[in-house]
């Protein structure tokens, strides 16, 4: 098991809530380790987009958000949910979890058009699906590039039994983001604040700088948590049009 799965790393990295999506858009999908993710489906394909929301929110805090923006493109909604959060099972673990955006992925009724879209630590398994699986796109909102910088506000690498080397050589292992971005041969979209206090404008730079074919739209407010809310209309406008463009 890696360090980055450390029970310590849980309990300080994520942020889990019980809040559960209703019945009416429950669909539970069983990972190849056997834990349940409560997730989301709204509509029924055959194009989707995949939604991994950030740290502290669960699916149900999107579902009257985002899916009517993926409609007005003509793709349906997956609200992926993570292990721990909204009444899925499990525990949430940085490493356990790179596989489920692709078992959630596979219990689609055969897709015809995907794309991944992750928001803040959403953005690592939005990326990790691009990576494993032929996507027609990819959309990170205030993508994480160098996990080991969000980490070490965190958790100090003693904690773990290990130095600032071994952390970062485990993340890299682990979370090598510009390999898996340049493993995307898709479109990708990049929004960010340019005012983002906690994952900076830089972390878009790099992971531009990995895409193949890399489109950036920053915000000059909204910071790392209401960038949606400042700018509904631009944002919603830019993955519409980005969405209408992957058909």
């Amino acid at each position: 098991m890696s360090i980055l799965d450390h029970a310590l790393v849980s309990d300080r990295y994520f942020w889990p809530r019980e809040d559960a999506l209703p019945p009416e858009h429950r669909w539970a999908v069983t990972t190849r380790d056997g834990e349940t993710l409560q997730c989301g489906r709204i509509g029924s394909g055959p194009d989707w987009v995949l939604f991994f929301h950030g740290n502290g929110e669960v699916a149900d805090d999107w579902r009257d958000l985002l899916p009517p923006v993926f409609a007005d493109a003509g793709l349906s909604t997956v609200l992926v949910e993570y292990r721990g959060y909204g009444g899925s099972s499990g525990a949430p673990r940085l490493c356990s979890m790179l596989s489920d955006g692709e078992d959630v992925l596979r219990a689609l009724p055969e897709p015809r058009r995907v794309v991944a879209f992750g928001r803040s630590i959403g953005s690592l398994y939005a990326v990790e699906l691009a990576a494993r699986a032929k996507l027609a796109g990819l959309i990170l909102d205030s993508g994480i590039h160098d996990l080991t910088e969000r980490l070490l506000v965190r958790i100090a690498p003693r904690d773990l039994g290990t130095d600032a080397a071994g952390l970062r050589a485990e993340v890299e292992r682990w979370f090598d983001q510009g390999a898996k971005l340049a493993r995307h041969a898709g479109p990708t979209l990049l929004l960010h604040a340019e005012d983002d206090e906690m994952v900076g404008l830089s972390h878009a730079r790099q992971n531009a700088a990995a895409a193949r074919q890399p489109t950036t739209k920053t915000f000059p407010r909204g910071g790392h948590n209401g960038m949606f809310a400042y700018n509904a209309r631009a944002y919603a406008e830019a993955v519409c049009a980005f969405l209408a463009a992957t058909g």
